[in-house]
């Protein structure tokens, strides 16, 4: 091949044909790849946030006078949770529907039973055991592993 024949190639190529082609084929598979997956993806409208726990959840305690619901897991982290409003109304609605008294139609629409208020990284292992105050203000968590007895404010 003479060289004028060899620049013609490598012009129309873009240069080097080897690493012309491994070039091409990593642009469109980027590109191939970025584009059907970000088309593909569900809107943000149909995500919401998770407060679930990270590990295996091990103690619960409820405190009917707050309607303050602690959970605990195996990590060490408590979530304190409270009964929404919402779902009270429409537990009251669904009941007057059971009654025979017409009730309303946000009986039908799902909400929430808990919301989320707060969490504490409590201790650096599991969780001996978790307890709530009888006012429902305070709560304790006592840790064997590492030792530790820790109380928590639940109206601040």
């Amino acid at each position: 091949m003479d060289e004028q024949t060899l620049k013609k190639e490598r012009g129309a190529n873009g240069g080097d044909t080897e690493r012309s082609t491994k070039r091409s084929r990593r642009e469109n598979s980027r590109c191939e790849h970025g584009v059907s997956r970000m088309g593909s993806l569900p809107s943000a409208d149909m995500y919401e946030r998770s407060y679930m726990h990270r590990d295996v959840v091990t103690h619960v305690e409820f405190a009917p006078r707050t309607r303050a619901l602690l959970t605990a897991s195996r990590d060490g982290v408590v979530k304190l949770w409270v009964r929404s409003a919402a779902s009270a109304t429409a537990a009251a609605s669904v009941d007057d529907k059971k009654c025979g008294s017409g009730g309303s139609e946000d009986a039908k629409v799902r909400r929430p039973l808990l919301d989320f208020v707060k969490q504490w990284r409590a201790h650096t292992a599991a969780l001996s055991d978790v307890r709530a105050s009888e006012d429902g203000a305070l709560a304790a968590t006592s840790s064997a592993l590492d030792g530790t007895i820790k109380v928590f404010d639940l109206l601040a």
